[in-house]
């Protein structure tokens, strides 16, 4: 499972931080191996066509992304797989799909049974110590997040190219 993960960031040409704090430093694999995955990835390949480019741009907009930039989880992966055993509320409703699109005013939340599970005993802490983005705003006590406003453009920038999804969905 780790190398297919790895596949995907050197794939796409970008950290995607689906493995967590290993992104962020030395053994990330886009440190390691800058090309493109395969017995041919040294070698110029043909771009992808602005479908292809479109649609994955509008894949990094989703709710892992924000309950991973809320600090829930350790990498957008983790925040797929909590999403997808139906651990997180988005306005007080079970949400198993990693891709639903949140708007501004949503309340992204865990369940309080989640919340006592050993994998979240001291996210209270971690909370109160990491920096979420302007856009979020956290509460640690509850462990509940709420989406402030979209997010700017210099905000998005290191996370997705907004004009490209804009394009994919006026097709």
């Amino acid at each position: 499972m780790p190398r297919i993960l790895e596949k995907k960031e050197r794939a796409l040409g970008e950290k995607l931080f689906l493995k967590g704090e290993r992104c962020a430093g030395a053994k990330c694999v886009m440190v390691r191996r800058n090309y493109p995955p395969g017995a041919h990835g040294k070698r110029k390949r043909r771009a992808s066509s602005e479908f292809g480019t479109l649609l994955r741009e509008k894949q990094k907009g989703r709710l892992d992304n924000v309950v991973f930039r809320l600090g829930f989880s350790v990498s957008r992966r983790a925040a797929q797989q909590i999403i997808g055993h139906g651990h997180v509320l988005v306005n007080g409703k079970r949400a198993t799909i990693p891709s639903i699109q949140v708007r501004v005013g949503d309340t992204i939340s865990l369940k309080e049974r989640t919340a006592r599970l050993g994998l979240f005993q001291d996210l209270v802490s971690k909370l109160a110590r990491q920096q979420t983005p302007q856009w979020l705003e956290i509460d640690p006590a509850k462990k509940a997040g709420r989406v402030v406003k979209t997010p700017d453009v210099d905000d998005i920038a290191l996370m997705f190219d907004a004009t490209k999804i804009k394009e994919f969905y006026s097709r």
